[in-house]
């Protein structure tokens, strides 16, 4: 309504041209939702849980973005003051470590997005079979959120590196100062990690330890407070 919208509770049989789509995820009947009104030249805009955490900072955060989720959709990017205004803490970029944790994801998604079934176990037998000096292991997803913070920092307290298809625990470790490795070539937080071709193990300078806020100040104009979404913030800024 705030930039002009009617809004309706049903999705249209046959969508205009202009109309908008909001959906929660992309899987699924939403997949032939999405695809129905992406070819009669609707937009699609497609919510999942915060980025930082659905209950972050004591409010409740939704990420949303055109087309579809987890930094394979696109949206509209701002200077750097909204992230900075957040005053993330950054932990330094852990320089030792003793483990490979690979972060298994739940497999939720488009197509594109979501992580293969096989997969944790078929990269951790593929980094196996490199010349790595530390032990590889699967950290198990656990589960729906909320996710207790201090349960992640124990799990990922020995990691030398963490390895993700694209999931938001990959970004709680680069926060932390772990270094990442990513499958999903367009996760959104590639841009502060490195693909997981170069997990070899031949010395530190293989893993991405540079500068995170660039990743950081672009992933914050993709996901918003439910207040914002109250106001019709993201909406305003997605499709105008």
């Amino acid at each position: 309504r705030r930039v002009g919208f009617e809004v309706v509770t049903s999705p249209q049989n046959t969508p205009r041209p202009g109309d908008v789509l909001v959906i929660w995820n992309r899987s699924g009947g939403n997949e032939a939702l999405a695809k129905r009104y992406e070819s009669a030249g609707g937009i699609v805009l497609v919510v999942e849980n915060g980025y930082f955490g659905r209950d972050w900072r004591n409010g409740h955060w939704y990420a949303i973005a055109r087309g579809q989720h987890s930094g394979a959709g696109e949206w509209r990017e701002g200077g750097k003051e909204r992230f900075d205004s957040w005053g993330v803490e950054l932990k330094p970029w852990r320089g030792g470590g003793e483990e490979i944790v690979i972060l298994a994801s739940r497999g939720f998604g488009s197509s594109i997005t979501r992580e293969p079934k096989s997969w944790p176990k078929s990269i951790m037998d593929e980094i196996k079979s490199r010349p790595i000096k530390y032990p590889v292991r699967i950290r198990p997803h656990p589960g729906p959120p909320p996710h207790d913070p201090k349960r992640f920092a124990r799990d990922t307290a020995n990691a030398w590196a963490c390895v993700t298809w694209g999931s938001t625990a990959g970004l709680r470790a680069i926060q932390l100062g772990i270094p990442v490795f990513y499958g999903l070539n367009r996760w959104i937080g590639a841009q502060a990690a490195y693909t997981v071709k170069y997990l070899n193990g031949d010395g530190p300078d293989v893993r991405f330890m540079g500068d995170r806020l660039p990743m950081l100040r672009r992933l914050a104009w993709s996901q918003w407070e439910i207040s914002e979404i109250e106001r019709g913030d993201p909406f305003e800024w997605l499709l105008t």
